[in-house]
């Protein structure tokens, strides 16, 4: 990053729930050293791995990224979905953690992630490839 004249911050680097395997705690020495260059860590896709709520207070991340599977519920779990990502938000912002919906291609997508307080989203509908997290639906 220096070399390349990056500022701090600049680098993402996405975490996916795979690569948690149940019990793998040295993982947050390798995250924490990576924060500690600059580097910003999200958690992807979470939810639909190994997910743990126990790993959100102890693993050390700027943010949390929603697989695009939220995205395309079935009609009849809609209200549900909603449910689970209005709760989503308000723990993110109570860790104050950035969430992040992935997969948005329509601005129906975007307007239901908005409607829920997800504020922050990525996907084709915003360009020809998949944006940095922070880009706004």
């Amino acid at each position: 990053m220096r070399a390349a004249g990056a500022g701090e911050g600049a680098l993402v680097v996405e975490v996916t729930e795979e690569a948690l395997a149940p019990g793998e705690r040295p993982l947050e020495r390798t995250l924490a050293g990576l924060r500690e260059l600059g580097v910003r860590v999200y958690l992807d896709d979470f939810g639909s791995g190994y997910s743990s709520l126990e790993r959100l207070a102890w693993l050390p991340l700027d943010g949390v990224k929603l697989p695009r599977g939220f995205l395309r519920p079935p009609a009849a779990a809609q209200h549900r979905v909603a449910a689970v990502l209005r709760g989503l938000v308000r723990m993110m912002e109570e860790l104050g953690l950035p969430l992040v919906a992935e997969g948005i291609e329509r601005p129906e997508q975007a307007a239901f992630v908005r409607e829920l307080g997800v504020r922050l989203g990525q996907g084709f509908l915003f360009g020809a490839s998949p944006e940095a997290p922070g880009t706004a639906p």
